[in-house]
């Protein structure tokens, strides 16, 4: 039978879970004035801490997400490929100058604002023309597209920012017709971006970058619409003992939960919480070749898992300067306490990055048992007399 007070915290509860905006430090502390404790400070060890496949989603319309492209073979997390999409909208009202030609010139204006792996490197990337429609709201990194008759080889160095490729004259002249058509959009189906030499995957930036076409008199510039990158890495990480790996675009991800009836602070008030996850920059760091860079994650997710597969975001993080992640803020406590009350919204947690910003960053965990630093969540909880 549920005590009055259990009762009580419960039904206020609920209702600052749907709001989550009261301030985290005073939550709850009303109500047990009379039979409450001192309050203590806790931790709670996640159960499980482990890896879980990740599919991350790295397309979208119109056009918002880096598109990758390139491949690198890092020491630590293996060879990892990726493989770029890109489609393309006319401008709508065109001059009559542009629509009655000829097409003189045809050139891919894209800015680079990423490198992963050798900083010093020329890559070349194989450009191929794209032969059926293909989808990019959604699509994931795991997503098979055909690609299909050679357009173009060109070279990038891993420290360019701004990237002019003329595309070839016999290109030119095949779409022509295409290049004016008021069709362009629905008709022509973008590109692909393939690796063929060098040691970094590139990044490139959509919303600066656009295809050049000179018809006539006038020059206009074609916007990018849809982007995707596909990702596959060739052989398993290396990793230490006892760690944890979290890794945009690849993944994996990571799984957790915490046992708060194992831990024997169920039904107490909880006035803050702070999920503290060491991470390991010494392995990276070590095992990296002259010139290699493995940019850092700069945002973390934390998003709860239902009993239906759905998934809900909690909180993000960020690393602070002593290395370590943490998740904080009101949604977060008022999670916990539900938990604690054993009315458990979610079935378990789970920690990627959000998907807004397509990139292979890692980051390494110690996970139980390493001897360092534990994942942890630090409660402070008011205990109920």
């Amino acid at each position: 039978m549920r005590s009055p007070f259990r009762a009580l915290l419960l039904a206020s509860l609920a209702l600052l879970f749907l709001s989550a905006c009261e301030d985290p430090s005073n939550v709850g502390i009303s109500l047990v004035d009379e039979q409450a404790g001192e309050p203590e400070i806790v931790s709670v060890s996640p159960t499980p801490f482990e890896n879980e496949p990740l599919r991350d989603v790295t397309g979208n319309s119109p056009g918002t997400h880096r598109t990758l492209a390139g491949e690198v073979i890092d020491p630590v997390l293996g060879t990892l490929t990726a493989i770029g999409y890109l489609d393309f909208q006319a401008p709508t009202s065109p001059s009559d100058a542009f629509t009655t030609g000829p097409v003189t010139s045809v050139r891919l204006l894209m800015t680079r604002d990423y490198t992963y792996g050798d900083t010093t490197a020329t890559v070349s990337l194989i450009l191929s023309g794209m032969e059926e429609n293909w989808e990019s709201l959604g699509a994931r990194a795991d997503t098979v597209l055909t690609a299909g008759a050679l357009v173009h080889t060109f070279s990038v160095s891993a420290q360019d920012t701004l990237i002019t490729v003329p595309l070839p004259a016999s290109w030119v002249s095949e779409k022509e017709g295409l290049l004016r058509s008021t069709t362009f959009t629905d008709d022509f189906h973008g590109f692909q971006l393939a690796w063929e030499s060098g040691e970094a995957v590139l990044g490139f930036s959509p919303g600066t970058s656009s295809m050049e076409v000179v018809s006539g008199s006038d020059t206009l510039y074609f916007a990018i619409t849809k982007t995707l990158s596909t990702l596959t890495r060739a052989n398993a990480p290396q990793l230490p003992e006892g760690r944890v790996l979290l890794q945009d675009g690849f993944g994996p991800g990571i799984n957790l939960n915490f046992d708060f009836k194992a831990a024997a602070v169920s039904d107490n008030a909880l006035n803050r919480v702070i999920i503290r996850l060491p991470t390991d920059t010494e392995t990276l760091r070590q095992q990296s070749p002259e010139h290699f860079y493995r940019p850092p994650i700069g945002l973390v997710g934390l998003f709860g898992i239902t009993t239906e597969e759905n998934t809900l975001a909690v909180v993000e993080g960020r690393l602070d300067e002593d290395g370590v992640l943490s998740f904080e803020g009101s949604a977060l406590r008022n999670v916990f306490q539900q938990m604690m009350l054993d009315n458990n919204t979610f079935e378990r947690f789970q920690i990627w990055v959000p998907i807004e910003d397509n990139t292979i960053n890692p980051l390494l965990f110690y996970g139980p048992g390493t001897g360092a630093p534990q994942p942890e969540a630090v409660l402070t909880i008011t205990p109920v007399n």
